[in-house]
């Protein structure tokens, strides 16, 4: 197969797009039997890759900005030295420095025994999906887009362990300290916090996500399920 690319007339970008996909891009371009499909699929796959790429730098420069912003207003000088204060889920025991280099003391309010539940919770469980509702009823579209994932690529839900924090507010609010995330859906695996619905989408869509699974042995290889 190393001679496609030439036969296709794939330029630089295409052919790297080619010798880098992963088993289940490969499976499906394989299926295909006529050349144009072949481009099509794979210009697809660049024109993907490319968009993800997009989205990442946005969402880079979002980021700077509103940790611009955050180091303007929340450390902005003050005449209050040493106030202790919440920044939600960023709060854990630290020191922050303001602009005229006054340290400002903040502290985080998750509880020691929601911390030890969390902990024993996210290690002796495969996938733990901490969202809104339930699989079978999702409360909302991220959460129900993180469902989506899972199942397309062919997790077992026994092996996912869920929580609906809308049941629980000390859960939602601990949830999101603990892992110093501010949003729900979060996934972790195998005890290594993944990220929330942006995340568990980027790596859908790069192949990094089915990579982590079958390294954890979490769904089967593309000809193991054809078997």
């Amino acid at each position: 197969m190393a001679d496609i690319p030439t036969q296709l007339g794939f330029n630089e970008e295409e052919t790297e797009m080619f010798n880098g996909m992963t088993a289940r891009e490969r499976g499906g371009f394989n299926r295909l039997r006529d050349d144009n499909s072949r481009i099509a699929y794979v210009q697809a796959l660049v024109n993907k890759e490319r968009s993800w790429k997009e989205k990442s730098v946005c969402l880079a420069k979002r980021n700077i900005f509103l940790l611009e912003h955050f180091t303007k207003t929340v450390l902005a000088p003050s005449p209050f030295f040493n106030i202790p204060f919440s920044l939600g889920p960023w709060s854990k025991p630290s020191w922050l420095w303001s602009q005229r280099g006054c340290p400002i003391r903040y502290f985080r309010h998750i509880s020691d025994s929601m911390k030890k539940t969390l902990d024993e919770t996210v290690h002796k469980n495969d996938v733990v999906l901490f969202m809104k509702g339930t699989p079978e009823l999702p409360e909302c579209g991220f959460s129900r887009a993180v469902v989506q994932i899972f199942q397309v690529q062919g997790v077992d839900f026994s092996k996912i362990k869920t929580f609906n924090v809308l049941k629980d507010n000390e859960l939602r609010q601990g949830v999101k300290e603990y892992s110093q995330w501010p949003t729900v859906p979060q996934v972790y695996i195998k005890g290594e916090f993944v990220g929330g619905c942006d995340i568990m989408l980027n790596m859908h869509q790069s192949g990094e996500l089915e990579e982590l699974l079958l390294k954890q042995g979490l769904i089967a290889e593309e000809s193991e399920k054809e078997e």
